[in-house]
């Protein structure tokens, strides 16, 4: 489980925070944003539950790559295109500029390792 502690803090959290830090101005609908916080919060405390407890469950396993995948799914087939289609020109340059900034201190923090 220690692989997963590493990467649930080093990648999973971080992203799951910038994202929601992010994206919170540019997704007026509701049940969007609170599908999105939604999903990383069950995400999250099946991690949590894995990492900390003491024994090992393969259907926990399994349950959290499903539950990422899914995640993963419904960000590429419904929010994706939704930001796509309802923000202006500049909104989608602003949230451009935000994820690049992102992904370049990211960048720094992983090398810095």
């Amino acid at each position: 489980m220690q692989n997963l502690a590493m990467f649930w803090k080093e990648e999973m959290e971080p992203h799951f925070l910038n994202e929601e830090r992010i994206l919170q101005q540019f997704i007026a609908d509701k049940e969007l944003w609170n599908k999105l916080v939604e999903d990383h919060r069950i995400i999250c405390n099946l991690t949590k539950r894995i990492i900390f407890s003491d024994e090992i469950r393969c259907s926990e396993l399994l349950q959290l790559g499903e539950l990422i995948e899914r995640h993963y799914v419904w960000e590429d087939e419904v929010l994706f295109p939704y930001l796509l289609k309802s923000l202006d020109n500049n909104s989608q340059i602003r949230l451009l500029h935000q994820t690049h900034i992102w992904e370049a201190v990211r960048s720094r923090n992983q090398k810095s390792h």
